[in-house]
């Protein structure tokens, strides 16, 4: 009995840590297939995810169905309004250091805009930066933001606000605007 405590522990450990390790369920299929395809199609995208029944989806697959959904109306130039409280569960689901955070802010950052809520979308978008800052890869989000800040601080008259992790992107938002009226 005594020789078969060990190997008894040792296997209860490895069990636990497959069972512990195991990630969410894996992504419905036709939310990779949306993935694969919201770039070059967004209104194909738009009408699959349009479709799609939220009511049986875990959270996870609810953060990045608000994410894709959010990226394809943006793409297919509609108001993101509608997207509103579901990028309020992504924002809240990824944690700060997740590239799908920085996305989700992103768009909450441009529907916030689209209201006319500048301030909470210039915080949102330089949120948005500071996860990227993980990210040195990712451009085509972190030229998105650059493109909205810009637009943001060149209408804006308040003064600019220093980001959470330093003052690194405060002399490209100096620049853009002082340079808003040479466009």
């Amino acid at each position: 009995m005594k020789s078969l405590l060990p190997v008894f522990t040792l296997w209860l450990t490895l069990v636990s840590t497959l069972f512990s390790c195991r990630n969410s369920e894996p992504l419905p299929l036709t939310l990779r297939q949306v993935s694969d395809y919201v770039d070059t199609r967004p209104d194909s995208a738009l009408t699959v995810l349009r479709r799609m029944d939220l009511s049986e989806m875990p959270e996870s697959h609810c953060a990045y169905y608000a994410i894709l959904l959010a990226k394809a109306t943006d793409k297919s130039e509609q108001s993101l309004l509608p997207c509103d409280s579901l990028l309020n569960v992504a924002i809240g689901y990824y944690d700060d250091s997740d590239l799908e955070k920085a996305f989700a802010l992103l768009y909450k950052s441009r529907l916030q805009g689209e209201m006319g809520e500048r301030q909470e979308a210039i915080a949102n978008a330089l949120k948005a930066l500071d996860v990227l800052e993980d990210y040195p890869q990712e451009t085509r989000c972190r030229l998105l933001l650059y493109n909205s800040l810009g637009g943001w601080y060149a209408n804006s008259n308040f003064q600019v606000k220093y980001s959470a992790k330093g003052n690194k992107r405060t002399p490209i938002c100096y620049f853009l605007v002082g340079n808003a009226d040479k466009r």
